[in-house]
């Protein structure tokens, strides 16, 4: 009768993790994406500093940035 009773229990722990996992995985699947969409913007300011920077020389940061 003791394990009748803590089937119940047992599948709702395994509910509980499944739910946990998957909230876990949706995270990270998150922050990865929104890394992502940083490293792009990134890169794009960058690109368009550095072609402004490159041809009027003025801008110290831009410079040391793209090495013109």
């Amino acid at each position: 009768m003791g394990y009748l009773e803590l089937v119940p229990v047992l599948q709702l722990l395994v509910v509980l993790v499944v739910l946990v996992v998957l909230v876990l995985l949706v995270l990270v699947l998150m922050v990865l994406v929104v890394l992502e969409i940083l490293v792009v913007l990134v890169v794009l300011v960058v690109v368009v500093v550095c072609d402004g920077g490159c041809n009027q020389r003025d801008r110290n940061s831009s410079v040391s940035l793209c090495g013109c």
